[in-house]
């Protein structure tokens, strides 16, 4: 960090990093080069050492400020507004800012109101313009916490269902492949997802994740299957039927079959009203799923196509 005892006046458009940097101990400029990934031998020179940091941080803004918490962020931020000459003022404290360590400001200190009064010069501040509001923005998005849901999935018309916990973190696209591996689809045909809140249906892409959809307990998407003209036409309602709020830790966790009654359909079998028909035969000769077969294959196929 640079620090003088004196106070201003500031004239920014003087201040070249390259000229101050090597102000700083060799010791503090080979930590600022770690902090950004830049290697440089320790046996160099603090001018050199000093060259080195100056030319990234005006290379490389974005990486620059993609380093810095979003508190200093916001000391950044200010400078670019304040302009040429001005300075940025804070109460002094035990550990110094990024922005410091980073030589990225030369600072004041006012010790007898212990203050800081951090300067940044025109070079860098024009460099960091650029990015700023766009890495700001990033860094100080909310979190939304991630719940997991446990959706009832059944095939209308007919008694055959399957319960599914699954972090809402999962896009409509990975919810779409879950489905189609429950109730043993062969994904051979187009699929359309129906979401109706306060009773008007709204848009909805593969892209969305369930999240999106601010789904409560009782509410339900509808999912089509086969719906071309000489298709099947299954159609497929998904019930929320509980949300957890979900620890950091459990964020990624792989989804989970916690209940699976009657068999699968199989594809191409003519639709619901085909089934229905014969529907006492269909339960007499097929099997209900396993659970346990059902999740071991779930485990290998989520780490093949889940991104949750």
């Amino acid at each position: 960090m640079v620090i003088f005892k004196h106070d201003g006046p500031f004239h920014t458009n003087l201040m070249c990093l390259e000229d101050y940097l090597p102000f700083m101990n060799k010791e503090d400029l080979l930590k600022a080069c770690k902090k950004l990934g830049i290697y440089i031998s320790p046996n160099k020179t603090k001018k050199i050492i000093g060259k080195a940091l100056a030319d990234f941080l005006l290379s490389e803004p974005l990486e620059v400020l993609q380093a810095l918490p979003a508190s200093e962020l916001q000391i950044v931020r200010e400078l670019i507004d304040k302009g040429a000459d001005q300075f940025v003022e804070r109460p002094m404290r035990k550990t110094f800012y990024q922005i410091q360590k980073l030589g990225m400001v030369v600072t004041y200190e006012d010790e007898p109101n212990n203050r800081w009064k951090m300067v940044m010069g025109d070079e860098l501040r024009k460099c960091l313009e650029v990015h700023i509001d766009k890495v700001l923005k990033l860094k100080t998005v909310k979190r939304v916490p991630a719940h997991e849901l446990t959706l009832k999935m059944e095939i209308l018309g007919t008694p055959i269902y399957r319960v599914l916990k699954v972090t809402d973190l999962v896009t409509l696209g990975e919810l779409n492949a879950l489905i189609q591996f429950l109730f043993n689809w062969c994904d051979m045909h187009t699929y359309a997802f129906r979401y109706q809140k306060n009773g008007t249906y709204q848009f909805i892409m593969a892209y969305d994740k369930l999240a999106d959809l601010n789904l409560e307990v009782g509410e339900f998407l509808d999912y089509g299957y086969d719906w071309e003209e000489d298709g099947d036409k299954w159609e497929h309602r998904l019930t929320v039927e509980a949300i957890q709020l979900l620890s950091a830790k459990e964020k990624l966790k792989t989804p989970v079959c916690v209940e699976a009654k009657y068999p699968d359909p199989g594809e191409r079998s003519g639709g619901i009203k085909k089934l229905m028909s014969r529907w006492e035969d269909f339960v007499e000769r097929e099997k209900d799923p396993s659970l346990e077969l059902i999740n071991d294959s779930l485990d290998f196929f989520w780490m093949v196509v889940g991104k949750s």
